[in-house]
């Protein structure tokens, strides 16, 4: 009986360990993809869309393939990573990315950032920066 009490307030414990480290976690944070496209004709960037992302590694990013591709399916070239806290707080874009590889049939598109610098690391100087932007 002593054994199941120890092993039950083991499995307790583990279990609120884990929690509070998922709640300070960099993979509890939100992850967008924006996608941009050079416009010719008036000379700036031009917003095509964006998708949510997910952290694959630590400084690859994994979202859907129709994020990165134009209305033609071609890859639009200039990519941003924005974090935010909350689903209502507004996004953090500060990192460029660059596409190493999608596959339009199964929709999935991986990216990683221009200079290579742990992702965890760039979201603590974003949050101690305070950076923020008007959408």
């Amino acid at each position: 009986m002593k054994k199941y009490i120890l092993w039950a307030l083991m499995i307790v414990a583990f279990l609120f360990s884990s929690q509070t480290f998922a709640t300070d976690s960099i993979i509890q944070k939100i992850y967008q993809i924006r996608s941009y496209q050079w416009d010719e004709e008036n000379g700036m960037y031009k917003y095509i869309s964006y998708g949510s992302a997910v952290l694959i590694g630590d400084n690859k990013i994994i979202t859907n393939a129709h994020v990165v591709l134009d209305d033609t399916d071609t890859p639009t070239g200039n990519y941003n990573l924005c974090i935010s806290e909350t689903f209502d707080a507004v996004p953090k874009c500060q990192t460029s990315l660059k596409l190493i590889q999608y596959d339009k049939t199964a929709d999935l598109a991986i990216l990683e950032p221009i200079w290579i610098y742990p992702l965890e690391l760039l979201y603590k100087w974003l949050i101690e920066n305070s950076i923020s932007e008007k959408q």
